[in-house]
């Protein structure tokens, strides 16, 4: 192996290069295609998307296409290379000056970060250079906040109600992506981004509750699949985006939501079982009559059901943490929730999945090929609308469980026989179906189903904080698999870690046979009776 370079010397060539500098850790054969070219000079505003970030690291390389990198083998091409032509320095300082100024594009979200991690590997587009210390510390404390904000919105949804809650949601998310661009050091990045996590932890859940409170008993697990449904739409299109879209434009698109939610919210109903809660039953009336329209009869009813299920759960004198009819269904969700954290779908696919695209040598752009990821959840989430409607949720739970345990299977398996270049191609398949069968099996069912529970298990006094709760244990273990999860590669490696994952849903499949009620067409009250039917059933036992 060759020697280091001296990185003293290397400064002092970029500093004052002379007519040729030399190049360190090359032979001196290879010295000779790194000659300046004769002074060709194309204008920094007209290189290539591809010219102007093709350095990967510290790597300096001509600006103007001078450097033979991309003429070489893959597997020399990380050579250092310490030549700058005199052009080349004058935007070496022009870049320098542009980040000091706030044009560099951060991750504003969970999925952007994902789709921006291989740039901050490399330290291209203007993106700020992460070491893997600072790459994991970026994703895992994002998941905190984002825990922090889920439990603060439960008790400010039922203090100031869950549509003013969702508009201070987003008024944060567009304070904290300015912040975010305008960083120029990675404490002010790492800032900004905890704030993006408390917002989005802030609203998450609350659009969950609002559309289990709305709808009616037909449509509840529809209405509250298009939350997720909506999620994953916006996932792939920040992956679209990301191909046509300048990087330096890319905030933009987290923006123009959230701006376009503040210009429509004045059309957003309040939640009826929210205003009934605060007393007032005639706005809840006139919000059923708003959502159910003019000639709707079961409006009485409908009402009379939420404040009787109200009174019921309030003249136990119980507190609710020593309640079968909230505990019981809090035990089902806190394991359905950690499932989801721990399963293999948030770390390493969601986060890391564009890395893992990246590094397995694939002969078309990775960005092409991640897209699966998005992809597989977004029509997964489609395709769960009209089962929802006609499955029992056991039976849709348990068969995508089962999927998805297949799918990370072959995850494991492309990564055990990867290093054999004679089935390499086995590899991408096994990779590229293994990625888009655990993203599309959480879709159909794992997610849609476990997201969907919250509002029916619990009361309407414990929605807000349920689900809260819930959402706890899938964040917790998501950032603590996260913070320990390239420890684990290093010493296990992808196979091991992939049979945890699939050993973990084949778990989750026993359970849900075993402990959860089906809830399909089942009316508030009947959903409230099975806990405690059971409590007297246990009783007379």
């Amino acid at each position: 192996m060759k020697d280091q370079p001296d990185f003293d010397i290397i400064y002092e060539n970029i500093k004052n290069p002379g007519p040729k500098s030399p190049v360190y850790g090359v032979s001196d054969d290879e010295q000779e295609m790194f000659e300046p070219p004769p002074p060709t000079i194309t204008p920094a505003s007209k290189l290539s998307r591809r010219k102007r970030s093709a350095t990967p690291g510290k790597i300096k390389t001509c600006a103007h296409g001078r450097s033979p990198r991309s003429e070489l083998p893959l597997n020399t091409r990380l050579i250092e290379c310490t030549y700058m032509c005199p052009d080349c320095r004058v935007f070496f300082h022009k870049r320098q000056k542009q980040r000091k100024e706030g044009q560099n594009v951060i991750g504003l979200s969970l999925f952007y970060a994902s789709v921006t991690l291989p740039y901050h590997k490399d330290e291209v587009y203007g993106f700020i250079k992460l070491t893997r210390e600072q790459e994991a510390t970026y994703l895992s404390m994002h998941q905190l906040t984002m825990l922090f904000g889920s439990f603060l919105g439960s008790p400010l949804g039922d203090k100031i109600g869950r549509k003013k809650v969702l508009i201070i949601s987003n008024i944060l998310t567009i304070l904290s992506t300015v912040m975010m661009q305008q960083s120029t050091s990675y404490i002010f990045l790492l800032t900004g981004r905890l704030i993006s996590g408390f917002s989005v932890g802030l609203g998450i859940l609350i659009p969950i509750i609002l559309l289990s409170e709305i709808s009616t008993i037909k449509t509840r697990s529809s209405l509250s699949n298009t939350c997720n449904l909506a999620i994953n739409f916006g996932a792939l299109g920040i992956y679209l985006f990301n191909m046509v879209v300048p990087a330096e434009h890319l905030s933009y698109c987290i923006i123009a939501p959230s701006i376009g939610f503040l210009a429509l919210c004045y059309f957003l109903p309040e939640s009826p079982h929210w205003q009934i809660s605060t007393g007032r039953t005639e706005a809840a009336k006139e919000n059923y009559s708003y959502l159910r329209g003019p000639d709707y009869e079961g409006l009485e009813a409908e009402v009379d059901e939420v404040i009787q299920v109200k009174e019921r759960t309030v003249s136990g004198n119980k507190s609710r943490w020593t309640s079968r009819g909230f505990l019981h269904p809090m035990g089902i969700l806190a394991f359905l929730f950690s499932v989801i954290g721990l399963c293999g779908l948030d770390a390493p696919i969601t986060f890391y999945g564009p890395k893992m695209f990246a590094e397995f040598g694939f002969h078309i752009p990775y960005q092409y090929v991640v897209l699966m990821i998005p992809v597989g959840s977004f029509i997964g989430y489609i395709v769960a609308i009209p089962l929802l409607a006609i499955m029992k949720k056991k039976h849709q739970y348990n068969m995508c469980a089962l999927f998805m345990a297949f799918s990370t299977a072959c995850l494991g398996i492309a990564y055990y026989i990867e290093p054999n270049e004679d089935l390499k191609y086995v590899a991408q398949i096994l990779l590229s179906f293994g990625a888009l069968g655990v993203t599309f099996g959480y879709g159909v069912g794992l997610g849609s189903v476990v997201y969907c529970l919250p509002g029916e298990l619990l009361a309407p006094e414990d929605k807000a904080l349920g689900t809260a709760c819930a959402e706890f244990f899938r964040l917790i273990w998501t950032a603590g698999i996260l913070k320990v999860y390239p420890l684990c590669l290093s010493l296990v490696g992808y196979p091991v870690m992939f049979g945890f994952h699939t050993s973990i849903l084949l778990v989750s499949v026993w359970f849900v046979w075993s402990y959860l009620p089906e809830t399909k067409d089942k009316s508030l009250s009947e959903l409230q009776a099975i806990f405690y039917m059971k409590k007297k059933e246990a009783t007379s036992v």
